[in-house]
């Protein structure tokens, strides 16, 4: 009996034990891997000197990450295309690669595939607006209705960017799919919404297939404002910035190799140039504290329109 209890006692102490070094390391892990109070004080008041003040929440912690593997994906046009106009399609011009469909009911509504990509473009506007005086409610709302249309709800979608443009009251809401709780930039969808409803949309889609390789240490985000903060000195004379929002996920170059391409995590940056009024996205690799691609806001609607 007295045996018993005394494997009884070395088991509870053997688990307490175990207990303790869990909560250790995960402590030792956390502020390995967390900004501290100084670093983030440090990066409000480097950032604020230069005339960039944050006013937005962004990733407190870098813990590393592996890559993502993404593969090119083949769209079921004709099926998406019933599917979006509730009727029958039509393909109304093959050109260069590029597909376009047409509702047989409606011309001005159509679809148009270009290999990751699907553009959507309907003048008279998708979806009935309930109140047209409170558009911006309603915009996340209708893009949410759109990306299960486009998908048939096969992917998760999470909010990542709201923008109003004044004139005409245009309301731009951005989308991107998550796959295993982490964010997917570069599978997006960017809807463009008036008080006809949605007037425009941009859907780009990688499929995710698994991590890849172990886990590597990645910039944490005081380190990756930084050298933002020296790209805008170096390439902006007198340039006058507002950081919008700072979100950690991950993004691809777009080079498909042998119909497989690798997502490196990435800082997703959105700038606004107050001197001018235009926006920029700027995308930092995480693994290199490198920028990798710049997107021009204005470019979107443009795009769409010529297609």
């Amino acid at each position: 009996m007295e045996w018993i209890k005394i494997k009884k006692y070395l088991i509870a102490i053997f688990l307490f034990i175990n207990l303790f070094l869990f909560g250790f390391n995960y402590l030792i892990e956390r502020n390995r891997y967390t900004l501290s109070s100084n670093d983030n004080n440090l990066l409000k008041e480097v950032v604020s000197d230069n005339g960039m003040p944050i006013y937005t929440k962004y990733p407190n912690d870098f813990y590393p990450m592996s890559q993502l593997m993404m593969q090119e994906y083949h769209f079921n046009e004709k099926e998406i295309a019933d599917q979006v106009f509730t009727a029958e399609s039509k393909v109304s011009n093959y050109d260069n690669g590029k597909t376009t469909y047409t509702n047989i009911n409606n011309e001005v509504e159509k679809l148009i595939f270009d290999q990751q990509r699907i553009n959507y473009v309907n003048e008279d506007g998708k979806f009935d607006i309930n109140d047209k005086n409170n558009i911006r409610d309603e915009a996340i709302t209708l893009a949410k209705k759109f990306a299960s249309l486009l998908t048939n709800d096969e992917y998760d979608f999470v909010y990542l960017a709201y923008d109003m443009k004044k004139e005409n009251e245009i309301y731009e809401v951005t989308l991107c799919e998550e796959y295993k709780g982490n964010k997917i930039f570069s599978n997006y969808l960017k809807v463009i919404v008036t008080k006809e409803g949605i007037i425009e949309a941009e859907y780009e889609h990688y499929a995710p297939t698994g991590y890849l390789g172990s886990e590597r240490e990645i910039y944490p985000v005081d380190e990756v404002l930084y050298n933002v903060l020296y790209y805008i000195e170096e390439n902006y004379e007198n340039a006058n910035f507002a950081l919008e929002d700072i979100d950690k996920g991950y993004y691809t170059n777009n080079i498909i190799i042998d119909y497989e391409a690798t997502a490196n995590p990435s800082y997703r940056i959105p700038l606004m140039n107050l001197n001018t009024g235009q926006s920029q996205i700027i995308f930092v690799d995480a693994y290199t504290n490198e920028i990798t691609k710049i997107i021009d806001e204005e470019s979107f609607s443009n795009e769409i329109t010529q297609n």
